[in-house]
Order: C-alpha cells, then structure tokens, then sequence
C-alpha cells in the first residue's frame, strides 16, 4: 500500500477548540498536573503565545495519510517556519511559538459579489500550477502534476481560489451559499469545490472556463471588454474597452435634482442633478430669491399714485416711479404693474410686483373720478340717443351733479324728433343728478317736436332750445327753477307748455315769438304770479293759461 504524504497544511479556517496558559491543548495533560489548567476565557486586545500539535483522524490514517519532512504549514495564508520532521508520522508537533490577540466577535457578513474584470493569468513553469493529471509512479502517486509548459493552442480548463486576508476575517466577512461570480461584467455559475460551511475563508470554486494560452511574443486577436463602469461627459455615459471602443452610449437620464445651496435674496443657488444611469451630476445654478419690495428694510418707495379722471377706458397711472434709495427701478426689469378695477369711477388698484433681482409686492389704490372738464356721451337707456354730459360735482358716492351739454344727434337727423331729458345719468358705474340743460343745447333742431324734462333739473340754459322750428309741446320739470333768457324763443309751433311748481325766475325773452295761440298750463296756487313772468318773458298777447 502506498502512503500518501501530506504537502500542504491550511490553518485559519477554525479556532482552537482548548488553550492552556503552557504548552499543551489537551484537557487531559490538565489532569495528569502537567500544566497549570485550561484557560475558559480570552483578554481582548491580549497577545497570547501558542503552539499547535496535529494529529491525523483514524479515517485519514487508514488511507494511507501521512505527515512528512517536506509538509508545509501555512496559519492565515502564511507559511510557518518549524522544526520539519526527521521522519513520516500520522502526529506533528509545531515547536514554533505562535501569536494571536483576541478582538471583540463581530457580526458574521456574508461577502454578496466576487467580481473579476479584464484580468490577464500569465503563468510561469511550475509556479502554482498543478495539472489534474496524475502520476503513476510510485514515487508521486496522489499528487498534483506540475505543469511545466503550456501546449499552444489547446484549451485548458481552469477554477478559481481566492482566500480571504486575515483582516477581512478578523472584520466578519465570509463566502457562503448566496456569494455570486461575476466575470467580466456577467455573473457566472460555480460549484464550491469544498463543502460550506467547512471552508468559508476560502472562496474555491469550479466554473467551467476555458482559455487558450499563446506565447507572450504572439499577437493575439483582440477581444473587447467593455466591463460595468461607465465613462461619460455633459450629455451622455457609455462603456469602453481599453481599445477605446464604446457600447452603450445613452443620454443621461435625470433625477427631480437635489437643492445643495439654497439661494439668498441677492445671491444665487445650486440644483444638483444625478444620472440615474451612471452616477454623473450636473449642478444648475439657481436665481437669487430677489429682494422683497414689500420688505421696509430695502427701503422701497412707491410715488406718483394720484386721483385720475374718468375716461370710459382702463386708467392708468402714467406717472407711477418706483425707487430704491437713491435708485429708480426699471418698470419691466426690476418690477412689473397691474391693475384693478380701473375703469369706472371708484377706487382702482395699482400692483407693483418685483421682478429679476425683486420679488414680492406693493399694493395702493387711487380714486377714478368724473372730471369737470370732460364732455361724456351717454346712451339714454330705452332709447338709442346719445346725451352729452358734463360731471359739476364728481363725488362718486351717488351725491355727483352733472350738467346736459347736449346730444350727439345731428340736427339734420329727421327722425329725431322728441327728447325725454332724464333727471339722472350713470357715469363710469355711479349716477349723478342731472341739474341743468346746458346753454344753447338743444339750439336750432329743427325736427324735435316734443320735449320732456325730468326731475332733478333745476335750470333751462339760455337759448337752450332756441329755434327749434318743429317743437310744439314742452313739459318743464317739477324741479326746475331758472329758465335762462331765449330758452324757448323762435320756436313757431310751441303751443302746449307746461309749467312746474318751483319756477322763481324766468329770463328775458325766454318765450318770445312762439306760436300766438300757446297754452301755458301754471300751478293754480301761483296762477297769478306765473302769469305774470310769463308775459315778461316775452310771450304772445293772446297766449292762453289753465290752471292744473
């Protein structure tokens, strides 16, 4: 029967199960008063000195395993120089002292991924390199072949062992049942070569790869390895092989971005995007929040917010500045301006909002009121002539007076031929109190044969209707009190015209050269005083007056 020497002898993987303050680890020596006891506890960060004694199992020794002069011994994947065996034996002991210093345990972590990319295996002769061949001899029987030289061309398979340093260990990690493989970029499948959990530090595994070996002079066809991490500028990623080839080479895609600096009112901020591809940022600069023109501290003043006229049209403050200090802002670059019911007669409001290096905003409002110098055209309502007005008092609160300057009627127009003149008139929204018929108004239209003046009119202005050849019938308002001088005169058909009660003057000539045949109907309790006026202002002699 041969025996089968042992080459080669890993420690690292386990502890020692005993550990003596002297020499042996065996509890029985404890028995027997050969050292001082066992030691049932470490010190951490402690430095102990040991020695091993190894022994083969009964199953190793059956099949012929034995210990030899050339066996190796490596603790931690360092080889341990020790007194080499003057002969073969099934026991060794190691002389050499050893040292190890307890850490705290750590939590055990398994190692998730071994990955291996672009990597070149050069061999040399005989150096780690073993051929699942055997010899036959009986010299070398149950060893590894050394492989001396490579034959061109052909194809070898290969397996993978990686050991894991003592500082990993010593850290927690392990390989275990979920450790994947990926070569190149693609996770690879693998078989443990020895059963976990007995070897965890070492990560030996059968994989099925082959290769091709070539001389180191022979140029070889290159293959392309682009690998997993990415390359990328501004706009794009992509994956290269060291030839410079690129595959994959995609836009970035961006997440919602990351605010990194936040912006001040006068100083700007950063936006931080990420690839969510490959990893690669871009910052965006973000504008300063701008000063807040509400806020009294920039020293904000707002000035030509003054009373406007109605005009029947959006009102605007022409003369509006804005100033910071001693700066006047730019209408359009530092703020922009917005209104509010800025039309009718009222209160209208003026929005300055900050712009560019501005922000918030300032609200004032400003009167809209009828002017004393406007002449406003308004259509009377149930009808489709258009008055003209002149506002004389502009208080916008329903107490405003205004004068009837007219009509936009042309006296050509045949068919305007009777004027009912209302008491009130609404302006820009608000009504006003129509209190007087305008001088010379009316003057010279021809076709109006019939007028009616309503209440709140207190005077006829002077030739207000003056020759109107067609008119025949006047009403004169309850509220009228002044009729102006030639109001009426050379109006040839006025025949009918009745008179309120509040009459106190009556001009001159007020009713000259009227028809000679008029009715004049009077109040009957100032019948005489009426009477009277009338015939002074220039009424015909054969006038006639009822009573009413």
């Amino acid at each position: 029967m041969y025996k089968k020497r042992i080459q080669y002898i890993r420690s690292g993987q386990t502890r020692p199960a005993w550990c003596f303050k002297l020499r042996y680890w065996n509890s029985a020596y404890v028995e027997r008063g050969w050292c001082d006891g066992l030691i049932s506890s470490f010190k951490e960060n402690t430095e102990y000195t040991y020695q091993l004694y190894l022994k083969l199992t009964d199953e190793a020794a059956e099949q012929g395993y034995v210990f030899e002069p050339n066996t190796r011994l490596a603790v931690d994947c360092e080889y341990v120089e020790y007194p080499h065996l003057s002969e073969t034996s099934v026991a060794m002991q190691i002389a050499t002292n050893l040292t190890m210093t307890p850490t705290k345990s750590v939590e055990p972590k398994e190692i998730p991924v071994v990955e291996i990319n672009n990597a070149t295996l050069t061999f040399k002769d005989g150096e780690w390199t073993r051929s699942d061949e055997w010899f036959n001899d009986a010299d070398h029987h149950g060893n590894y072949k050394d492989i001396t030289a490579f034959d061109k061309n052909k194809t070898y398979n290969y397996n993978l062992a990686i050991f894991l340093n003592s500082k990993r260990a010593d850290e927690g990690w392990y390989f275990g049942p979920n450790t994947k493989l990926k070569i190149n970029g693609k996770e690879v499948s693998f078989t443990y070569i020895y059963d976990l959990p007995d070897d965890i530090y070492e990560f030996g595994v059968t994989i099925g790869i082959t290769m091709t070996p070539v001389s180191a002079d022979t140029p070889t066809e290159h293959v392309h390895s682009f690998g997993t991490a990415y390359k990328s500028n501004a706009s794009y990623h992509w994956h290269e092989c060291e030839c410079g080839q690129v595959a994959d080479k995609a836009a970035h895609i961006w997440d919602g971005g990351k605010l990194t600096k936040s912006p001040t009112d006068t100083q700007t901020g950063v936006k931080t995007y990420t690839c969510k591809t490959c990893g690669y940022t871009k910052n965006v600069s973000v504008p300063a929040k701008g000063m807040d023109i509400a806020n009294s501290a920039y020293r904000i003043k707002v000035s030509g917010v003054i009373t406007k006229a109605y005009t029947g049209r959006a009102v605007t403050l022409t003369g509006l500045k804005v100033t910071r200090g001693t700066v006047t802002l730019k209408n359009g670059t530092d703020y922009t301006v917005t209104y509010a019911n800025n039309v009718n007669i009222g209160t209208a409001k003026v929005k300055i909002t900050g712009k560019g290096k501005y922000r918030g905003s300032i609200t004032k409002t400003f009167a809209i009121k009828v002017s004393k110098t406007t002449v406003y055209s308004v259509k009377q309502a149930n009808t489709n002539v258009v008055y003209k007005y002149k506002g004389t008092n502009n208080a916008s609160n329903g107490t405003g007076t205004a004068t009837l300057m007219g009509t936009t009627k042309s006296k050509a127009d045949k068919k305007y031929t009777s004027a009912s003149l209302s008491g009130t008139v609404k302006i820009g929204g608000v009504s006003f109190k129509v209190t007087a018929v305008n001088d010379k108004a009316f003057t010279g239209y021809n076709y109006l044969n019939k007028v009616v003046i309503g209440g709140n009119i207190k005077k006829i202005g002077m030739g207000a209707f003056y020759g109107c050849k067609s008119l025949a019938a006047v009403s004169i308002g309850r509220d009228v009190s002044v009729i102006s001088s030639k109001a009426f005169a050379y109006c040839p058909k006025l025949y009918n015209v009745t008179v309120g009660s509040k009459i106190t003057s009556i001009g001159s000539s007020a009713f000259a050269s009227i028809k000679s045949g008029v009715t004049f109907k009077v109040p009957k309790n100032k019948y005489t005083s009426y009477v009277r006026a009338i015939k002074k202002a220039g009424a015909p002699k054969t006038a006639k007056y009822s009573k009413y």
